[in-house]
């Protein structure tokens, strides 16, 4: 279905309901929840918490790209999972500004802190918690890198010779990171950082590389991606790019879907929350089945979205729809779909 096709059905629907004549600003919301299929669940945890979309307020060249440091930065327990598996780190250059090719050798160690993940003593020794595992050793080439503006992409990627299992009832993470020698480019690369008075995080430094006592930065860090694996029973999620405003483009989106699939749209005129219990496993129904808006190819990553033009109509000003969309997941239970979250509009200008 065409996007001119869409807003004539979305168009058509909408004529039908009530509207409030006097202006309103548009609006979307989100409530409720997906529920699982079969689709991949992404293997990076982010740290800090938070900041897996978007990039943060700061920029560091500590400690990845400066040689002769010692470095050790806290991330707290709560932002990291359970149980994880971490086979490397990535990082990511700072917003749209490219990266130089360098070199530089250095040490690695993952482990735990009892102390507070914002408080970390002056010397170094104090804050592990038993002893931790040095995951690399060696020299690392890192790659030049086009400037870029979306914060899921990593720039650096550091694979662990050996891997690190965190256990989120062991403590506060913690690593530590050692540069001894390297090729740096004159033009020096800085990672995506963040710092603030919410950052469950906190650094300490000083040179050179055999420094026992640094200085301590409380609620900073480098934003770290702690690779892992993938797995599967991702989350479907219906989400929004723009609002409904008249005479304005928007669109409904989704991720978390079984990959090369479809992914069909409706709207409702009436909000619901029914669990559908054995039929669809933590699936609810959020709204009332009146329209078909269209379909969407999941694609390979399992992302789609359909696109609407709102028409230019005071009539449509403060008309409510809900959406919800529905996958067509053959793995993920016996009727073969899952669900997403659902979403509440409201026209406006």
């Amino acid at each position: 279905m065409h996007t001119s096709t869409r807003t004539i059905v979305m168009a058509s629907a909408l004529l039908s309901l009530s509207a409030t004549s006097f202006a309103q600003t548009a609006t979307y919301s989100l409530y409720g929840n997906g529920c699982a299929g079969s689709g991949a669940k992404p293997g990076t945890v982010v740290l800090p918490a938070g900041y897996e979309k978007q990039n943060g307020n700061s920029n560091n060249r500590y400690p990845f790209c400066t040689v002769g440091m010692h470095y050790m930065q806290a991330h707290d327990k709560a932002d990291l999972p359970p149980v994880a598996l971490i086979r490397g780190f990535n990082l990511r250059n700072r917003l749209n500004n490219a990266q130089a090719a360098y070199s530089i050798t250095f040490d690695l160690y993952l482990g735990y802190t009892n102390n507070s993940a914002t408080a970390l003593s002056a010397t170094f020794a104090s804050n592990w918690s038993g002893t931790p595992t040095k995951a690399y050793s060696g020299n690392l080439n890192v790659p030049s890198f086009a400037a870029q503006t979306d914060p899921k992409v990593w720039t650096n990627k550091i694979p662990f010779t050996v891997p690190f299992i965190y256990s989120q009832a062991r403590g506060n993470f913690l690593f530590e990171c050692i540069t001894t020698a390297g090729s740096l480019s004159t033009t020096i690369t800085y990672y995506d950082a963040v710092g603030g008075a919410t950052v469950q995080a906190s650094r300490m430094y000083a040179t050179p590389a055999t420094a026992t006592t640094g200085s301590v930065h409380t609620n900073y860090g480098v934003i770290i991606g702690l690779d892992g694996p993938t797995s599967s029973g991702a989350i479907v999620n219906l989400a929004n790019t723009g609002v409904p405003a008249i005479g304005k483009t928007f669109s409904i989106d989704f991720s978390g879907a079984v990959a090369s699939s479809a992914a069909v749209l409706w709207l409702g005129a009436q909000q619901l929350n029914i669990g559908l219990g054995g039929a669809l496993p933590g699936c609810s129904l959020y709204t009332s089945l009146d329209v078909i808006l269209g379909s969407a190819p999941t694609g390979t990553a399992g992302t789609g979205s359909l696109q609407f033009t709102m028409p230019n109509s005071q009539n449509l000003i403060g008309v409510q729809f809900y959406n919800q969309w529905m996958v067509i997941d053959a793995a993920a239970n016996n009727l073969g779909i899952v669900l997403s979250n659902g979403g509440a509009a409201k026209i406006g200008t």
